[in-house]
C-alpha cells in the first residue's frame, strides 16, 4: 500500500472514531432531555433502558470503535488495499456524518447545542 493510501485510511479512521464518540454525546444528551425513545435504534433503546444510559451506549461505541481499529490495522497490514472494504468504510462514514448533521440541527433549533 502506498502512502498516500495509508493517509486516507488513517483519515478516515480517525473521522469514524470522532464521528462514533459525537453520536455517543448527541445520543446521551437526546436521551437525557426526550427519555430513551429519542435513540431510533431498538437493540440501543433495549441496552439503555437495561443498562444505563452510559454503558447501554458506551458498550456499542466501544464495540464500533474496536472494529474500525481492527478494520484499519488490518487494511495497513495487506499489501494492496481492498477497495470494497474502502468503499464500505466511505459510506458508513457518509452515514454517520448525515446523522451527526441531523443532530446537530435539531438539538441547535431546540437550543440545547
Amino acid at each position: 500500500m502506498d502512502l498516500k493510501s495509508k493517509k486516507w485510511l488513517k483519515l478516515l479512521a480517525i473521522l469514524l472514531i470522532c464521528l462514533q464518540i459525537l453520536d455517543f454525546v448527541y445520543t446521551y444528551i437526546g436521551i437525557t432531555h426526550f427519555g430513551v425513545d429519542a435513540e431510533g435504534n431498538p437493540l440501543i433503546q433495549y441496552l439503555v433502558s437495561r443498562l444505563g444510559v452510559i454503558i447501554g451506549l458506551g458498550f456499542p461505541k466501544v464495540l464500533g470503535i474496536s472494529i474500525v481499529i481492527y478494520i484499519y490495522r488490518s487494511l495497513l497490514e495487506a499489501v494492496k488495499l481492498n477497495r470494497y472494504i474502502l468503499s464500505l468504510l466511505v459510506f458508513v462514514t457518509l452515514i454517520y456524518v448525515i446523522g451527526m448533521l441531523e443532530w446537530t440541527y435539531v438539538l441547535a433549533i431546540l437550543g440545547i447545542l
